[in-house]
């Protein structure tokens, strides 16, 4: 045996540990994670973040935004001063993975006091209909029953390609902006199930407002939020994280029906309420399991007051999965 081929025989053995290694996760990549956190960077001590709570089933059990402050005490150590903004908590009966009821809460700041205060909390429970949410406790009214309450009427249609859905709050008498108030959210829906357009208006008396969403392009990997077990549920909502900016505060959505991540957004609103649009353009990174873990959303701004003006700037958000 030469000197060369017993080197060679020597290296083979010293690399197959480092070989068995890096093949090792291959066989745990067919099994991916569940979201624990996705976390907005960090602007002048302050930064907001979702989690999600589980079960022992893997089932969610709540959702909750955070707006976490980082402060230096007198020996300069870093604490982080977290206050919840908005919880969702989710209930069961037995062994089900869809949620029959949900816990909602939403907290304020009051500037004058310098407090925060629970502003909304309700429950609701969700009604379905062929095996998919068609409305919840909070929404429906039953029109049968004969009396002199105003009526909540709430209609929505779940198809492959789109999900309409309207709800009308309109007060059969006269009030000042003659009893007319109802709400339309309307998704259009590629084939691969992802959004591709949303219109939201909402109508009070003579006047109409709505936002509109765009998105243009999809990447091929996997959207965390579409794995939970509350994605049939909550097929027609988002859930949004707001990152705090030196000029103002950003508001990105993620859909729970998704199957991709999107890679370019673009936000309108009515030009007779608040004039403007924003152009997000999305950069992931990704874990073995075709997750993304990283983000990086380049933004730019458009307003139409006194003429065209362009703001640019990026956002970037950190996901984290159980391990």
């Amino acid at each position: 045996m030469t000197h060369q081929v017993m080197k060679s025989i020597l290296y083979l053995f010293a690399i197959i540990p480092f070989i068995t290694f890096a093949q090792t996760p291959k066989k745990k990549s067919a099994k991916s994670s569940l979201i624990e956190s996705i976390t907005s960077d960090t602007v002048d001590g302050k930064f907001n973040q979702l989690s999600f709570s589980y079960d022992k089933r893997n089932r969610v059990i709540s959702i909750t935004k955070k707006e976490i402050i980082i402060t230096t005490d007198s020996n300069k150590i870093n604490k982080q001063v977290e206050q919840i903004t908005e919880k969702q908590e989710f209930e069961y009966k037995g062994d089900s993975t869809v949620p029959f009821a949900r816990k909602f809460a939403l907290y304020k700041f009051d500037d004058k006091n310098k407090e925060w205060y629970l502003d909304i909390a309700y429950v609701e429970n969700f009604l379905f209909k062929d095996g998919k949410r068609v409305y919840d406790s909070t929404l429906y009214n039953d029109d049968e029953k004969k009396d002199s309450k105003p009526k909540n009427r709430y209609k929505q249609i779940h198809t492959s390609e789109r999900i309409y859905s309207e709800l009308d709050l309109s007060i059969p008498y006269n009030e000042p902006n003659g009893g007319i108030q109802y709400y339309i959210d309307e998704f259009e829906l590629t084939s691969q199930s992802n959004v591709s357009s949303e219109t939201s208006e909402w109508t009070i008396g003579k006047e109409t407002n709505g936002s509109y969403y765009t998105f243009t392009k999809y990447d091929k990997m996997l959207n965390p939020l579409k794995q939970l077990n509350i994605a049939s549920a909550l097929a027609d909502e988002k859930i949004s994280l707001t990152s705090n900016g030196k000029y103002s505060n950003t508001v990105i959505s993620w859909y729970f029906l998704n199957q991709n991540n999107f890679l370019n957004l673009s936000i309108s609103t009515d030009e007779r309420s608040s004039p403007f649009k924003q152009i997000y353009s999305f950069r992931y990174f990704y874990n073995q399991y075709k997750q993304p873990i990283f983000a990086i959303a380049r933004v730019k701004e458009e307003t139409r007051k006194e003429g065209i003006f362009y703001r640019k700037y990026q956002k970037r958000y950190t996901y984290r999965y159980k391990k």
